[in-house]
């Protein structure tokens, strides 16, 4: 008898606890980001195959992006950056080799490329 009167005390206790809302996942949610879709075609128009969130970083470290499925395109949906993303078509962010471009900050567009990696300029 004891045992259950000390477990349901328990259980009222956990229940009345509030947890507060974590300050670090609302700066992730509110923070300089940039959300990209990835689809089949090169016109962002096909079968969407993947997305992903490239949470901005100090200028220069790079991100490697491991879609595990074929693309063709990617889409910034949602850029909430505020430094230009450069994207490159190999691992690394070599920019000696295989193509690049820059995604303006605040810009949302189709880009007709596969990408391997990202870094925030």
């Amino acid at each position: 008898m004891q045992f259950a009167t000390s477990l349901l005390s328990l259980f009222a206790l956990a229940s009345s606890v509030r947890a507060a809302p974590s300050q670090a996942v609302e700066e992730r949610q509110n923070g300089a980001r940039i959300y990209a879709k990835f689809f089949s075609d090169n016109a962002c128009l096909g079968t969407w195959v993947e997305d992903t969130v490239w949470l901005q970083e100090a200028a220069g470290g790079c991100i490697d992006v491991n879609i595990p499925f074929a693309y063709n395109s990617t889409l910034i949906a949602d850029n909430l950056a505020t430094r230009a993303l450069r994207a490159y078509s190999v691992d690394g962010c070599n920019e000696n080799a295989g193509n690049w471009f820059d995604v303006p900050a605040g810009i949302e567009q189709c880009y007709k490329q596969h990408i391997e990696s990202v870094k925030f300029l």
